[in-house]
């Protein structure tokens, strides 16, 4: 009895760590492409890397909100596509023409910050897609491996148990 509370303790935690993980996605990328992609003299950043940058913090999204992910390819959740603008906008509102600049003092950090803010309550508003469009959709290729090191634990932790 003792050994199945501690596994429900451990997968409340490890669900409430992915739940926190996935909330900082979009600000996670933005910083790690400030970090990490050079900027030529004018402070432009390499648009490929920081594109790279971007697409890991979709995939990140979509691995954090896999359900949420596919109701917004279909269309049904207008929230997240609401998420996007704003994001849009923000960044609009508060960036130089200089990326490295922009980096450096943190001009649009609170924009990608809010937009982590944004999705999180978005994805509270979704609606099941129809079945038509779900067919259509695939996940990207880096949702299996997030998948993967989501539910991972949850199989180690029922391993031991049984073990015991």
């Amino acid at each position: 009895m003792l050994n199945r509370k501690i596994f429900v303790i451990l997968i409340l935690v490890l669900g409430f760590a992915t739940v926190s993980f996935a909330a900082t996605c979009a600000s996670k990328a933005y910083a790690s492409s400030c970090l990490k992609c050079t900027f030529d003299k004018d402070g432009k950043m390499d648009s490929q890397c920081f594109e790279g940058y971007q697409s890991k913090g979709i995939a990140c999204l979509f691995s954090a909100y896999p359900i949420e992910s596919i109701q917004y390819k279909a269309g049904a959740c207008p929230a997240i596509e609401a998420c996007i603008n704003k994001l849009e906008t923000c960044k609009a509102a508060y960036a130089s023409s200089n990326d490295k600049y922009d980096c450096e003092v943190g001009n649009i950090n609170h924009c990608f910050r809010r937009a982590d803010t944004c999705v999180a309550d978005a994805v509270k508003h979704c609606d099941t897609p129809s079945p038509d469009k779900v067919e259509d959709i695939a996940p990207p290729s880096s949702f299996c491996d997030g998948f993967f090191f989501a539910i991972l634990p949850i199989f180690v932790g029922a391993m031991v148990v049984r073990r015991k």
